[in-house]
């Protein structure tokens, strides 16, 4: 999930019935939902950003020939390219933009097990690896700072560590934030006003949501919530106050938690357990430091929406729950006429 500069929400999704790409929009005021692309089984792993001029871009997963696409509206009509193809790469595939509203995205190849980087700063399609040292880079997450520089999250399977890459000292450095117990699944990364990195990851040894930080200098990691069995599928934002919000897990209730720290010491709540798995979650923070929160309900199959009506930190159990359902689904861009031929 993104918000454009009118607090307006747009979430890029899966439709895992069909196999397409996604995406859903209260810009216009009204929610109304797109196929974006058809082609094959396309959309998993999607990521979305706004640029200044509140266009559309989206990373994701081409599943049928096993690549990573682009698709946006920059130019006012929907776009696709491929952006690498070599191999099987593209999942948990992270999408940001820099000051120039160049297109960044992280990812794993599955291939040879790497973290990858793709960027578009010079115009055609950048790939490079940034850590091939043992099966690394799922569970990507990226971020771009105010001078460009970019930070990248994601998850060391062999040592079960959260891992840290960063291109902000020039060239590109990768670092073990985290490396007690099995921790680093569903890493998230987010960058505040004075560019300093927040972290939101899953303790799966404990089954607890982390946090680390470098705001202070030193990095360091806290335990956020250890009620229970949570922390998959976290989300972070950071608001204009540098306060911390996160969405995750809870999969011993199943339900969608939300945690900060903006009343100063670190609080969660259950904001949707009636009947929901809120396995997926994308959290984002507006203009006026409200929450917003698109997730899935794997109960009713529905993606749905979440917000705050109250100003933060007096969010509580106070946000409104609405369900987007595509029930008219409109073609928007079909970039292929028939599926293409999978890969052997």
């Amino acid at each position: 999930m993104a918000l454009d500069s009118n607090n307006k929400v747009h979430i890029s999704y899966y439709n895992d019935t069909n196999g397409d790409l996604m995406y859903a929009t209260n810009a216009d005021g009204p929610w109304a939902s797109y196929i974006l692309d058809s082609a094959g089984d396309v959309g998993v792993h999607s990521s979305i950003a706004m640029d200044s001029n509140d266009k559309v871009h989206i990373g994701y997963v081409d599943s049928t020939n096993r690549d990573l696409e682009y698709i946006t509206n920059a130019s006012g009509v929907w776009s696709h390219s491929g952006v690498d193809s070599a191999g099987e790469v593209g999942a948990y595939v992270s999408i940001a933009l820099d000051s120039s509203n160049k297109v960044h995205m992280s990812y794993y190849d599955s291939t040879n097990h790497d973290l990858k980087y793709a960027n578009n700063t010079l115009g055609p399609w950048l790939t490079t690896t940034i850590d091939s040292l043992g099966d690394v880079g799922a569970f990507t997450s990226i971020a771009v700072d105010s001078n460009n520089k970019v930070h990248i999250s994601y998850w060391d399977f062999p040592n079960q560590d959260m891992k840290y890459a960063t291109n902000a000292g020039g060239s590109w450095t990768c670092l073990a934030l985290d490396s007690i117990v099995n921790v680093g699944a569903a890493t998230s990364i987010a960058i505040d006003s004075n560019n300093k990195v927040h972290l939101s990851y899953c303790d799966a040894t404990n089954g607890d949501l982390k946090y680390a930080t470098n705001k202070d200098g030193l990095w360091a990691c806290y335990t956020v919530d250890s009620m229970s069995s949570v922390g998959i599928g976290s989300s972070i934002a950071v608001d204009s106050n540098h306060h911390v919000h996160i969405s995750y897990y809870d999969w011993t209730n199943y339900h969608l938690k939300y945690a900060t720290n903006a009343g100063g010491d670190w609080a969660n709540y259950a904001l949707d357990s009636v009947g929901t798995h809120a396995y997926s979650s994308s959290i984002a923070v507006d203009s006026d430091n409200h929450v917003h929160i698109g997730y899935y309900d794997t109960t009713n199959g529905f993606l749905r929406y979440a917000y705050d009506t109250e100003s933060i930190p007096e969010f509580g159990t106070a946000g409104v729950v609405m369900i987007i359902t595509a029930t008219v689904c409109i073609f928007v861009a079909l970039r292929r006429t028939t599926p293409p031929t999978k890969k052997e």
